[in-house]
């Protein structure tokens, strides 16, 4: 992707016939890869940063540094490359400027053997997964995109590539064609959406555009839209093989049945040899057969379900004192929470709270209700929990409290757990903030308690 960036350049260097002036817009860790990429191509050009958060490294000294709440305003580079999570229609730019980002310019071509995965809930479990089962027929395979590794470091020579793609990716772009799955769609991020229609609007297009599509099953949005689709794979864990071809048109299915997870009606593997046997975990790996049909054996699926033990900062055990402290940092929506809570199915302190997404907590009411024996919030978030705790009566019956500060919260809620006891990380909100992501958020977490208990 280094070559195709140079490329990039070049040619509107020959456009403009001058020297171009470049901004990045948003600092963050696929910006900062673009930057590296722009420097090491030995195009000549000005760059600038424009970010409304504070720059933690130092940038090369003849890079311009636009910082605070106006960064974005008076706008007059040419090439505005621009964080996922920047919304461009709301930039004020010069008719001439040029708005794009390292998955614009890798999603503007075809590539053989193309693996994108997107969903509200499960995404980078599933890909995860699917890069354990690709390796061994891609060994050069590039996995990268909204899991940490910029596209912007993509070999475009590699024999396959398979990307994580949030809303904000597809907000503005449209891969073109690949083998796609969608694990779910349910409210999310709706303080960047307008509205959850068009929320859903991106998740959609990118199984209109695949060449292969494939939907989970799990929420009433993928049903929905596989009724209107000519589906390559559908992943149920409450239909049958044969129940799925009678009311969807679909080439494979991924199912569970007596106990078996099946392809096609065939069994692969017991759900019981699963290392993670959560719903959530048996439903992601599910996804992952189905995504690497035709790739993938019966051995190496077993083998990997058998030894796979889940995402770090996603349902995460550590022991000390004789309490078990889960770190699931990475659960960024009450839907998670929900889904985090149950797969324990047993009573916790739960640590929650950081910087809202818009959503509503009620998907996580009932089961709050009969899981959580306290509530610790904290953050920006920790006042709009606790007045909802407060307005209902069986809430509002949990004991909870609120706190500014994140390792305030969690001295709070470490000190009120003895042996035997669960202490849950289930945020709820995003880690932004306070933390840069939530995998510093869980990071710290650990951090913290292994000084004070090792």
């Amino acid at each position: 992707m280094q070559t195709k960036i140079k490329e990039y350049l070049i040619n509107a260097e020959k456009q403009r016939g001058r020297t171009l002036k470049i901004s990045l817009l948003g600092y963050g860790l696929t910006n900062r890869a673009i930057l590296e990429a722009i420097i090491s191509s030995g195009i000549s050009a000005e760059i600038s940063i424009r970010t409304h958060a504070e720059i933690c490294d130092t940038p090369p000294c003849n890079i311009e540094i636009i910082f605070g709440d106006k960064a974005f305003d008076d706008i007059y580079e040419d090439i505005l490359f621009v964080s996922p999570s920047v919304r461009r229609e709301l930039l004020s730019i010069p008719e001439n400027t040029l708005i794009t980002s390292d998955t614009d310019l890798f999603l503007a071509q075809r590539h053989k053997n193309l693996f994108l995965v997107s969903g509200s809930d499960g995404k980078s479990t599933v890909t995860t997964l699917t890069s354990f089962l690709l390796f061994p027929t891609f060994p050069t395979l590039f996995t990268g995109g909204n899991i940490g590794t910029p596209t912007i470091l993509a070999d475009l020579r590699a024999d396959a590539h398979l990307l994580e793609l949030s809303s904000f990716n597809l907000r503005y772009c449209t891969p073109k064609g690949g083998r796609a799955l969608l694990t779910n769609v349910r409210p999310n991020h709706l303080n960047w959406h307008t509205t959850l229609h068009e929320y859903e609007a991106c998740k959609a297009q990118l199984i209109r555009s695949a060449d292969e599509a494939i939907l989970t099953l799990s929420c009433p949005f993928n049903m929905e839209l596989a009724k209107s689709i000519d589906a390559y794979a559908l992943v149920s864990m409450n239909s049958t093989d044969k129940e799925l071809r009678q009311r969807y048109s679909v080439k494979h299915t991924v199912t569970v049945e007596g106990g078996m997870i099946c392809r096609d009606g065939a069994g692969i593997m017991p759900i019981s040899s699963l290392r993670r046997r959560e719903t959530h975990n048996v439903e992601n790996f599910m996804s992952a057969i189905a995504l690497t049909i035709g790739f993938a054996s019966n051995e190496q699926i077993t083998e990997i379900g058998k030894s796979f033990e889940g995402l770090e900062h996603r349902c995460e055990h550590l022991s000390f004192r004789g309490v078990d402290y889960v770190n699931s940092s990475i659960d960024t929506t009450p839907d998670r929470t929900r889904a985090t809570l149950e797969g324990l199915d047993r009573r916790v302190t739960l640590l929650v709270g950081g910087r809202g997404k818009g959503l509503s907590f009620d998907p996580m009411k009932d089961t709050l209700i009969k899981y959580a024996d306290r509530i610790v919030a904290y953050g920006e978030i920790s006042k709009e929990i606790c007045e909802w705790l407060d307005t209902d009566p069986a809430l509002s019956k949990i004991p909870h409290v609120r706190f500014e500060v994140f390792t305030d919260a969690l001295e709070y809620a470490d000190g009120c757990v003895t042996k035997g006891d669960t202490l849950l990380l289930s945020p709820s909100a995003t880690a932004y903030g306070e933390f840069t992501s939530f995998a510093e958020r869980g990071r710290i977490f650990k951090e913290y308690l292994r000084n004070k208990h090792t």
